[in-house]
């Protein structure tokens, strides 16, 4: 229909164009809804970390994991580390593949 609408207005039987008498004037923007800045949550203190185990034909056999703490660089708490396998589901991830959580002595 778009085609149609070119025929009518080149031969003056559609609705006139007429130029703009600013064609190059600013128009000024419409006024923009303020969205509120999200609120920023505090970063966790420990993440847990997945890293891929590789077969013998390089294909993904099951994923190791370990936490991280983020503010002292070294190994968090037990108690967090299972408060971090309970929050990512581990234990049902454990069920479809082979899950690997190395602790250590005082776990």
């Amino acid at each position: 229909m778009a085609f149609g609408r070119i025929i009518k207005n080149f031969f003056g039987q559609g609705e006139s164009l007429m130029p703009s008498p600013e064609p190059f004037a600013v128009e000024a923007a419409p006024a923009a809804a303020t969205i509120p800045a999200p609120q920023s949550a505090a970063p966790p203190a420990a993440v847990m970390h997945r890293e891929e185990i590789l077969d013998g034909r390089s294909r993904i056999a099951g994923y190791r994991f370990t936490a991280r703490d983020l503010r002292r660089g070294e190994r968090p708490p037990a108690a967090t580390v299972l408060d971090l396998l309970r929050a990512e589901a581990i234990a049902n991830f454990a069920q479809r593949r082979l899950a690997v959580i190395p602790l250590g002595s005082e776990d």
